[in-house]
């Protein structure tokens, strides 16, 4: 895993960013899973981005407002917790400000989440890897812990209070003897 960069850290990879741009979300898909099947799943996904508005752009890139750049990107579900750089959390309709760095085989964002910021955020949102209901639960069962234990105690205490009225009535109903 990563560790938390400093604020200066990020400002300084996205002022080294070579494309700075501004556009809504088109298109938002998957290309391949990767850990399918494991706590922390991963998917490659590929964004449609039309560009509205250029802040910074290399010399040799011959794109124009109203253009399609296509970004890969890394997606990691809001369910896995995880440190470092933000997550990424797009939807077509989003309206984005993105910092990219040439990859492989496309552009991508300089530093996952931290290098975009939303514009227009899109309320209506789906998770793209649905959370597991094993996990669901088991994350529930640690969030509410203190509120079993609560529970549990106050069971007890009431099933104590219970004991000791009966064995009081029992003792006050005895016969005495003189």
């Amino acid at each position: 895993m990563f560790a938390v960069l400093d604020p200066s850290e990020v400002e300084e990879i996205k002022q080294d960013a070579p494309l700075h741009i501004q556009g809504e979300v088109t298109e938002d898909a998957l290309l391949y899973n990767l850990n399918e099947k494991s706590n922390s799943p991963t998917q490659i996904r590929m964004m449609t981005l039309e560009i509205d508005k250029f802040l910074k752009q290399p010399i040799d890139l011959r794109l124009s407002k109203g253009d399609t750049l296509d970004v890969h990107y890394s997606y990691i579900p809001g369910w896995v917790q995880m440190a470092g750089p933000s997550k990424m959390d797009i939807m077509p309709g989003d309206r984005i400000e993105i910092y990219l760095e040439e990859g492989q085989s496309s552009w991508e964002p300089a530093l996952s989440g931290s290098t975009v910021e939303h514009i227009h955020y899109v309320e209506k949102r789906t998770e793209h890897v649905p959370e597991p209901f094993t996990h669901w639960f088991q994350h529930k069962v640690e969030e509410y812990t203190g509120y079993f234990v609560l529970a549990g105690m106050s069971l007890v205490t009431m099933f104590m209070i219970m004991v000791i009225r009966k064995l009081v009535q029992f003792r006050k109903s005895e016969p005495t003897y003189h």
